[in-house]
């Protein structure tokens, strides 16, 4: 597991939100190759053959990363933890906007205490809400989704920035499944949730 501190100036909501979006959009396109013989074809046919071109893959570029808030400090930080973090951080690197920067700052995970702000991973942020109560989404015009969980599904505390990555994921696929609605029957019958 690995993790990243970074000091925060300014508008503390903007840089968790870029940081959240920016990395949910992290794709690394490649061209399958197509099925058949390699066949060399006049210039001025290529135009009518353009529906054979080979179809893209979309691959992400890296696996679920985690994003926290320092709490109770006089100066904000954020820390960033995953498996392997150097791709994701000289993306963002790359991605920065005026407003915000990647500051590195000098503090380690055990100095502070830390909220989960999110998850995210190419496609897909995942949010934790006070105002939902079962799991929901919304998507948006630039190829990702944004989940969201209540935030009272289980203890945000369980996931805390040294907990391994496949620990974290099977907390939040628990959080998941708890948060579903119940099915309910035709009858109006439905089961009760006695959990």
């Amino acid at each position: 597991m690995e993790w990243k501190i970074f000091d925060i100036e300014g508008d503390e909501e903007g840089f968790f939100q870029w940081v959240l979006l920016t990395l949910a959009g992290a794709f690394e396109y490649k061209e399958s190759p197509c099925p058949g013989y390699t066949r060399t074809v006049r210039e001025d046919l290529l135009p009518s053959l353009r529906f054979l071109k080979a179809p893209t893959d979309r691959r992400p570029l890296w696996g679920p990363l985690r994003l926290y808030a320092s709490l109770g400090r006089s100066r904000s930080l954020a820390l960033l933890c995953g498996e392997a973090l150097e791709g994701p951080v000289d993306f963002l690197r790359k991605q920065q906007e005026s407003s915000f920067t990647l500051r590195d700052a000098r503090a380690e995970p055990a100095e502070s205490n830390w909220g989960l702000i999110g998850v995210t991973f190419p496609g897909w942020v995942i949010l934790f809400s006070e105002d939902v109560e079962e799991a929901c989404r919304d998507r948006f015009n630039d190829g990702f989704s944004v989940a969201y969980l209540p935030a009272g599904s289980v203890s945000l505390s369980l996931l805390d920035p040294e907990l391994p990555a496949e620990e974290a994921l099977q907390l939040l696929f628990v959080m998941l499944l708890q948060s579903l609605p119940l099915r309910e029957s035709a009858a109006g019958n439905g089961p009760s949730d006695e959990s």
